[in-house]
């Protein structure tokens, strides 16, 4: 059913495409300050990607992505314990070497999804996502009714302030969701792992992976064991 799914929203932007107009609009989807404008409750991280060189056509079709807002990723630097503001990672994120830059990267695939471009009831479904980071997840589930949250590996839960435009969906064929807070694959910046731009824009090469629940991977992790008395 889920890949039933995945394939029917295929279809629905394979026919799109035949028309002028959303053809012009699918153009759009590959430019990344189209996109900001789009979202502009996200578009500080929008401009972290851009700086990064990650995505230089745009996301993928078939991507759901948790945008951090505006005033959330304003506090990445402290977070990170980075000693520059967002708008200094912004303007020069070339010079930080390669060794910073890597890092950041692998949190930014940590926000993408690549299973298709859904509504929250149906990740909330799925509730472990896998993202384009490999070997990492996300838990995606709802708080109250209504209301849901991300869950990075730390255990920090992020709101879901903004849910996915329909129109990026329909024409982009992507979701985007803003939440209020930075997702992490690790506690620090030295636990982050290390990924090239090269790789990373490798590993959104548009390829959509299987639905989460059609995926034996993707399961709860095991509890630790209790240590020995």
């Amino acid at each position: 059913m889920l890949r039933d799914a995945i394939n029917s929203l295929g279809a629905v932007w394979a026919a799109a495409a035949l028309t002028p107009g959303v053809c012009r609009h699918r153009l759009q989807c590959n430019d990344l300050s189209w996109l900001a404008q789009e979202v502009p409750a996200a578009s500080l991280m929008i401009g972290i990607i851009q700086a990064l060189g990650l995505m230089p056509d745009g996301f993928p079709p078939g991507t759901t992505v948790f945008f951090p807002s505006n005033e959330a990723t304003s506090k990445l630097p402290a977070v990170l314990d980075l000693p520059f503001t967002v708008d200094t990672l912004i303007s020069a994120a070339a010079a930080l070497g390669p060794e910073m830059t890597r890092r950041l990267n692998s949190a930014v695939l940590y926000h993408i999804v690549p299973v298709g471009a859904f509504e929250a009831p149906a990740l909330a479904e799925w509730h472990y996502l896998p993202t384009a980071l490999p070997d990492t997840s996300i838990v995606f589930g709802e708080s109250v009714p209504g209301s849901y949250v991300a869950e990075d590996v730390n255990g920090q839960q992020a709101d879901v302030l903004q849910g996915p435009l329909g129109s990026l969906r329909s024409v982009c064929g992507v979701a985007i969701y803003v939440i209020d807070k930075v997702l992490l694959p690790g506690a620090s910046l030295g636990d982050l792992p290390r990924v090239p731009a090269a790789a990373a824009n490798l590993a959104l090469g548009g390829l959509v992976q299987e639905a989460p629940s059609e995926r034996s991977a993707v399961v709860a992790p095991a509890p630790a064991p209790a240590p020995a008395a």
